[in-house]
């Protein structure tokens, strides 16, 4: 998938720092995702405690925060909780409003790219082509493009991280039951392996389906004079529902 940035680094080249900086923020929100559930730890852990107990939890002593008392403790871990929110909720925003941004302006920049050197093949090769499989590679094709170097960095990148995160953090408090957890992940990575090849084909047969439609509404609407002059309505319909 990384061969879609090296084979449309043209197209992205002018929006190099926007793409970094996109995905710089998709990695501090999955490092975000990680950090949020530790001021909940603490005041479930220290703060949420029977009445008369002072026992003090690993996290507090760890920051410094053991002398605290259980209220500044609520008021802290609120406090960070609700401050670690906002600061994710802006970085998410800013993220994929700067992904977006390029995706889309790099999407343009292909499709006038191809309409360019599509114009500018020989009459052979489009007396070859039909004009709604021309039209879809243009405009449907290059979609698929974007959305897929869009979600590689504000999908696969963070996720990817946030399962590192979270499998260090697993084995830093209990490797034994990281294990147990990671047990399943051979078998998961053979499933992915095995249905690869499927869903690749079956991706491929509906981008073709796509062009089959697209091809058919173009030849059929660019000719209804001749279409309704003689009445061919059901034909048409025939073939557009079932097509060959």
């Amino acid at each position: 998938m990384f061969r879609t940035f090296w084979r449309f680094r043209g197209a992205l080249a002018p929006h190099v720092w926007a793409l970094a900086g996109g995905a710089l923020l998709v990695v501090f929100v999955a490092a975000m995702e990680v950090a949020l559930p530790w001021p909940m730890k603490i005041i479930v852990d220290d703060v949420l405690q029977p009445t008369g107990s002072s026992q003090v939890h690993e996290m507090p002593a760890f920051l410094g925060l053991a002398g605290l008392s259980q209220l500044q403790l609520l008021l802290l871990a609120a406090s960070a909780l609700l401050a670690m929110t906002v600061l994710n909720a802006g970085a998410d925003y800013l993220g994929t409003r700067l992904l977006n941004g390029v995706g889309e302006r790099a999407m343009a920049t292909i499709r006038a790219e191809v309409f360019t050197h599509l114009q500018r093949l020989s009459l052979a090769f489009h007396d070859k082509q039909r004009l709604g499989d021309l039209v879809t590679r243009t405009t449907t094709d290059v979609d698929y493009v974007r959305a897929l170097m869009v979600s590689i960095l504000s999908v696969l990148l963070p996720n990817i991280f946030i399962l590192g995160f979270v499998i260090t953090i697993c084995v830093l408090i209990d490797p034994t039951f990281a294990l147990i957890g990671l047990a399943v992940a051979p078998l998961l990575f053979i499933t992915v392996l095995f249905y690869r090849r499927r869903i690749k084909g079956a991706s491929k047969e509906a981008r073709n389906r796509d062009s089959d439609i697209a091809a058919a509404m173009s030849e059929t609407f660019a000719s209804v004079r001749v279409m309704q002059t003689y009445t061919s309505e059901a034909r048409h319909e025939q073939d557009f529902r079932h097509p060959e």
